[in-house]
């Protein structure tokens, strides 16, 4: 599995440790949070199976040690396409179109509007953290989203409710790409 824009860790340790068969690769813009990737796959006993933090932006493309990993079975991104600028949406399709396999998933996970709909706390995150970070930040539109996908050979395929309205949308790579 490939974890794009991983931060410390916990998640990749947390799917690592959920399925005995999965192998983690954590990747982010860089690799500031290298050891405490690390220090969160030995602390929960998986650290065979979370490999080190790699680089990768999604804006710039894959790294050759990404391209020799060869194609991977699914990807999941948390919290990234909110806290970044637009063009990351597109290098996020773009980039898991490149490093996975056909038909694989892609997992978001984050706020997101519906139809330009948001609820009244996302507009306030929005508006009072988001936008004071950077302008260019902001919760992404699923209709948007699907667009950009589309280019890259993508279809949501799941939207599921989370806790504090965010939503965890699953993508489908077609399978040929």
């Amino acid at each position: 599995v490939l974890e794009v824009a991983s931060g410390t860790g916990q998640h990749a340790a947390h799917f690592a440790l959920a399925r005995e068969d999965l192998v983690v690769q954590p990747t982010d813009v860089n690799t500031n949070d290298k050891e405490s990737v690390a220090a969160h796959a030995a602390g929960a006993g998986v650290a065979g199976r979370v490999r080190t933090l790699q680089v990768l932006d999604v804006l710039e493309g894959l790294s050759d040690e990404l391209k020799a990993s060869g194609r991977f079975d699914a990807a999941v991104c948390i919290n990234m396409l909110h806290i970044s600028p637009p063009g990351c949406c597109d290098g996020l399709f773009a980039r898991c179109a490149e490093a996975l396999r056909p038909g694989a998933a892609l997992l978001t996970y984050g706020p997101y509007r519906e139809d330009g709909a948001l609820c009244e706390s996302n507009v306030e995150f929005e508006r009072n953290y988001l936008k004071q970070l950077d302008d260019r930040f902001g919760i992404r539109d699923i209709r948007d989203l699907k667009e950009c996908a589309s280019k890259h050979g993508f279809a949501l395929k799941a939207s599921v409710d989370m806790p504090a309205n965010n939503k965890c949308l699953v993508w489908e790579l077609a399978q040929s790409t």
